[in-house]
């Protein structure tokens, strides 16, 4: 199941959240160092999205609750055309991700984004098992993100 977490969670799990967004911000965000603060705040005002990817068990007085992957969206408007897209700006798995996991949770995300009237959900991704699933669930990965650093 996805969860779309709210203000208050997101300030008891920030921790959580801030070594997330350490070990998986997109490569374009460099050596700033404000930058993982920046976030929290646009998170706190709405600007971005901070979601939970589990999987809920046993009794429903005392669930076994288990974490696999948290991530950060954003609607971003591409430059050119001003399409709104939903970007997951970044995604970090806990563990391997049961593919019907990955499904279900993709879903909810597609519903939110089209609730938003976005046109697609985007990434960008170095990870081979992100590419494959995406693959087979029939999106597109024909686009890699190449970056090329400017010296300082």
């Amino acid at each position: 199941m996805l969860l779309k977490l709210f203000n208050d969670q997101i300030t008891r799990y920030w921790e959580n959240i801030r070594e997330m967004l350490e070990a998986s911000a997109p490569p374009l965000v460099g050596d700033n160092p404000g930058a993982v603060n920046q976030i929290m705040e646009n998170i706190l005002l709405g600007k971005m999205q901070c979601w939970v990817l589990y999987e809920q068990k046993g009794d429903v007085k005392a669930p076994e609750i288990r974490i696999y992957a948290m991530l950060v969206t954003q609607i971003w408007h591409e430059p050119g055309s001003f399409t709104k897209n939903l970007l997951i700006y970044a995604l970090y798995g806990y563990s391997f991700v049961p593919e019907e996991l990955w499904k279900s949770g993709l879903e909810s995300l597609k519903r939110w984004a089209k609730k938003k009237k976005c046109y697609a959900i985007v990434a960008f991704t170095q990870v081979p098992r992100v590419a494959d699933l995406v693959k087979m669930l029939g999106g597109d990965t024909s686009t890699t993100f190449l970056k090329l650093e400017i010296d300082k």
